[in-house]
């Protein structure tokens, strides 16, 4: 069983299709507007409606599963070449370079030909070259870079933590404190078995802000100069 395709809105460079089928009314000299709705389910059943009247059903927001768009950079330049073409080039950390060339290529030939863009990614001996991506239009350009940037958050989501943000706690009476807790958890026979070990270091403790995975020096370093823009509030 075959499923009509969802028009290809990303990457495709020609006006949107209505796809919408003209239907004589007896009652009217205008025909109407029917709508064909297809609706597949997780099962893989395939259930089409076809009304005639202009109903819409409830709205529902499916957010599940969906990456933060907040997340994804919206003012980079996209500069004209001298050879006529468009071109954006930005930073990707060698550790996130597989998500968008893929097994043997194939992420990366999908993606060039989706977008009729070229992109250029640096090899493995290329360390802290830029990825170019290269195109005859500007939006071929930033539809290619805001694939790549998907791919590339949802693999760095699947990464663990490398970093974190932080509030030092500097504060002689709360290290006091932290100490007497210690020192009662340590002594109180009912919670025998307690090792030392496990208790933070009173001259370090702190309140964590963020977790952050920076997979290489160039986003350590980026990030050591965001931290020096945030303005105290206090």
């Amino acid at each position: 069983m075959s499923y009509p395709s969802f028009p290809n809105l990303f990457y495709s460079k020609e006006p949107l299709p209505t796809k919408t089928h003209l239907i004589k009314d007896d009652d009217s000299k205008n025909p109407k507007i029917n709508w064909n709705t297809c609706v597949i389910d997780f099962e893989g059943r395939k259930i089409t409606t076809n009304s005639q009247k202009n109903t819409l059903t409830p709205y529902y927001d499916n957010d599940e599963g969906l990456l933060d768009c907040m997340e994804i950079e919206d003012n980079y330049e996209i500069l004209p070449t001298k050879s006529g073409k468009f071109k954006t080039t930005f930073h990707v950390p060698s550790a996130l370079i597989p998500a968008i060339v893929g097994p043997k290529g194939v992420k990366l030939k999908q993606l060039q030909d989706m977008t009729q863009t070229l992109i250029k990614v640096p090899r493995l001996h290329e360390v802290g070259m830029p990825v170019k991506i290269t195109g005859h239009s500007e939006r071929s350009v930033s539809s290619a870079r805001n694939q790549i940037t998907f791919l590339i958050l949802a693999k760095r989501e699947k990464l663990p933590s490398t970093h974190f943000i932080s509030i030092p706690v500097r504060s002689n009476d709360i290290s006091t404190n932290f100490e007497k807790f210690k020192k009662e958890i340590l002594n109180d026979a009912a919670t025998r078995g307690i090792d030392e070990s496990i208790f933070q270091n009173s001259n370090k403790l702190h309140i964590t802000i963020e977790m952050l995975t920076l997979l290489d020096d160039l986003e350590v370093q980026h990030a050591k100069n965001s931290s020096r823009k945030v303005v105290p509030i206090f």
